[in-house]
């Protein structure tokens, strides 16, 4: 089976020539990065405490370039993927620049529209459990005086047609819909 990220990959890659392109995947626990590791060659693996990051190349068939990525499975909460992230974008200076940084994972959701193995692509982003009220107004984040952190809308947008042009095979391998709306996210399960 096809994992999620594997196919955004090979979409994108498919309809723009790209001499280059790093993908960062992330996601918070090994399963849901899927098999993408076995793609790659010339890994190179890096440890910072007990976050391992890999990094190597993909040949793609449909690309005479070579396609980098780097991967990392944070753990469980922002702060966890954050310093994944960190470190992941720290190692890129020293080779290519990160073009693309795509967060894979399962989570749950709250809209009566969702059904299991549904798709949401993050038009914007709310930390719902952000709150240093009185000073902010709750969910505003301080350092960025912001409550909705707007997502790439050119890759988000692209992410999204794609999967709506493309649903019908992923169908068959459990993804059912895909939406392209707001994602809460906060440290509390």
């Amino acid at each position: 089976m096809e994992h999620f990220a594997e196919f955004i990959l090979k979409s994108i890659l498919a309809e723009k020539t790209y001499k280059m392109f790093h993908l960062a995947l992330l996601s918070a626990m090994p399963q849901e990065i899927g098999e993408t590791k076995k793609h790659l060659r010339n890994i190179k693996e890096y440890k910072f405490g007990d976050l391992n990051v890999s990094t190597g190349v993909w040949d793609h068939p449909l690309k005479k370039e070579p396609i980098f990525i780097s991967l990392a499975w944070s753990g469980w909460g922002k702060v966890s993927s954050s310093r994944a992230i960190t470190r992941i974008i720290s190692l890129s200076e020293n080779n290519s620049p990160i073009d693309l940084i795509l967060f894979a994972g399962v989570a749950g959701g709250i809209s009566k529209n969702l059904n299991q193995w549904d798709i949401i692509i993050a038009k914007e982003l709310v930390q719902y459990d952000m709150d240093a009220s009185p000073l902010y107004k709750k969910y505003e984040i301080p350092a960025l005086n912001k409550t909705y952190l707007k997502a790439n809308i050119v890759w988000s947008e692209k992410i999204f047609t794609l999967l709506k042009n493309k649903l019908t095979p992923l169908k068959t391998n459990f993804f059912k819909e895909a939406f392209f709306e707001l994602i809460g996210t906060a440290d509390r399960f």
